[in-house]
């Protein structure tokens, strides 16, 4: 296990035009961190890499869609949707699984 950060955007308030004030959260938390495939979009303007990784998380660790994780100090986005591991025959939970990527601009 190691431990990675996990950020958070949340609405605190509206400002006076009524769009929302949003505020963002840091929480350390323990996971599993395995490699994913990585893949390059090439375009007629620039080349897109997206790195991505598959983390496992505690059982009733909440993911939201828009949150983002901090791993040894490069910063990733939820892809997809963060799924509970389960065995539907026992109580067996072993966590969450949360794919993630990172798509850098190289051309």
């Amino acid at each position: 296990m190691e431990s990675i950060t996990q950020i958070r955007r949340s609405s605190t308030s509206t400002d006076s035009y009524g769009q929302p004030v949003f505020t963002t959260t840091s929480t350390t938390v323990q996971a599993i961190v395995s490699a994913r495939v990585s893949g390059t979009n090439f375009d007629a303007d620039q080349i897109v890499v997206t790195d991505g990784l598959t983390i496992y998380l505690p059982t009733g660790t909440s993911v939201q869609d828009d949150d983002k994780f901090t791993i040894r100090g490069k910063t990733y986005e939820v892809d997809g949707e963060a799924f509970d591991w389960r065995d539907g025959l026992s109580s067996w939970a072993p966590g969450v699984v949360v794919n993630l990527q990172r798509e850098t601009d190289r051309g």
